[in-house]
């Protein structure tokens, strides 16, 4: 595992169900925009970029916006949004592992 910087404090103060339900809102979010029909305003499919894999060694979402504008990519499009939100849900897993290990 690499050396990272966690700023999601936000993820933390979240009590279980609120952590679910975020997790689900994302999970739709990226589904719709990945089954976004291809049409003259959207004449790309979204994909994931594949030069932005890793999250960066800060984890916060304007980091997230920011490798996205620095890797070429616009944060506000569809492979840019499906970036963001790919970081957002291994964030979230990331605090479940860390809620798992406090409670073993």
């Amino acid at each position: 595992m690499r050396w990272s910087v966690n700023l999601r404090g936000d993820l933390a103060k979240l009590d279980p169900e609120a952590l679910n339900n975020r997790l689900e809102r994302l999970i739709a979010e990226h589904e719709r925009i990945r089954t976004k029909p291809v049409s003259l305003q959207n004449p790309f499919p979204a994909r994931s970029p594949d030069r932005m894999r890793w999250r960066g060694p800060i984890r916060a979402v304007l980091f997230y916006k920011i490798l996205c504008l620095v890797s070429g990519e616009f944060y506000w499009s569809s492979s840019g949004r499906i970036y963001i939100i790919e970081c957002e849900l291994k964030d979230i897993l990331d605090e479940y592992r860390r809620r798992i290990n406090i409670a073993a």
